[in-house]
């Protein structure tokens, strides 16, 4: 049977084995499996958050960024979502410990001032430039860097990854759903995932010299900006894509980050595109034994 086309969202990739809708009554994510065994079903991953990043070995790290609890429990990213406007929260990067929002390893170059965090199923606020969307008083989540008056330029969210392993890594499987959350009047948005391989520790996030993967945009415009369902059939589309030819060193770091682009117009608000069930993991270099 023929999947519906998604009307919104279009895609423009590189090195992407493959990029499919999620036909109509299955799992809402391919993912959901890893997101239960991650959660104590059976699965032992060989990942753990550290101070400063999150440290991988082997396995599969998955990030569904869905709510855990109130503020004061780890791996808490916001509060509930409202039946209507947004509820404010803070948001801090990287955060490892109890008492505030935030994710180990995680990081947003916006939003991380006091309330500059919202929660929505679609609405906006004047303030706020970073989102996690989500229906109605349910516990999945979407990240997104989001203002409803538009950002002057590029702005990032992504993750920071450390080899801790006893080899060097050269290739990673990566995957993610892209949902859009809210349609815009102003101007069509892209959300461009960035890769880099480091040395050096700290805050990467806006450094330059990363490399692109893929693309994905909205298609223009419509006539009244609106909510949309992000995690609804139409307005979401997977992506799996192949990282290869990296030189990830032990202990070395590895920063996937998406760049949320105004593209051409900035100032101007954007259409809402949103990261979720997000999965990783990584291959070693092969044995140089024949």
């Amino acid at each position: 049977m023929n999947l519906p086309t998604n009307p919104t969202i279009s895609k423009i990739t590189s090195k992407i084995t493959s990029k499919t809708m999620r036909p109509p009554m299955l799992p809402r994510s391919p993912y959901s499996l890893l997101t239960c065994l991650a959660a104590g079903c059976g699965l032992l991953l060989a990942v753990a958050p550290a101070g400063a990043q999150v440290l991988y070995t082997t396995g599969t790290y998955s990030q569904a960024f869905d709510q855990t609890g109130t503020v004061g429990t780890v791996f808490t990213p916001a509060p509930a979502v409202p039946s209507s406007l947004t509820t404010s929260f803070s948001w801090t990067n990287n955060q490892s410990s109890v008492n505030f929002y935030g994710l180990p390893g995680w990081y947003s170059s916006v939003g991380t001032a006091s309330n500059l965090g919202r929660v929505s199923s679609g609405s906006t606020t004047a303030t706020g430039d970073l989102y996690f969307w989500g229906a109605a008083s349910g516990t999945e989540r979407a990240m997104s860097t989001f203002t409803a008056n538009g950002f002057a330029g590029d702005t990032y969210m992504g993750i920071q990854l450390r080899n801790n392993s006893a080899t060097t890594l050269t290739s990673a499987s990566i995957a993610y759903d892209v949902e859009q959350w809210r349609r815009q009047v102003s101007a069509a948005t892209t959300l461009t995932l960035q890769y880099l391989v480091t040395s050096s520790s700290g805050d990467q996030l806006s450094a330059g010299g990363f490399g692109t993967l893929n693309l994905t945009g909205t298609n223009g415009t419509v006539t009244a900006a609106s909510g949309s369902f992000g995690s609804g059939l139409l307005n979401t589309t997977a992506a799996s894509l192949s990282l290869a030819g990296i030189s990830w060193a032990q202990n070395d770091f590895l920063w996937l980050r998406w760049v949320n682009s105004p593209n051409g117009s900035p100032s101007l608000p954007t259409s809402a595109l949103a990261v979720d069930n997000f999965s990783f993991s990584a291959i070693p270099e092969p044995s140089s034994g024949a």
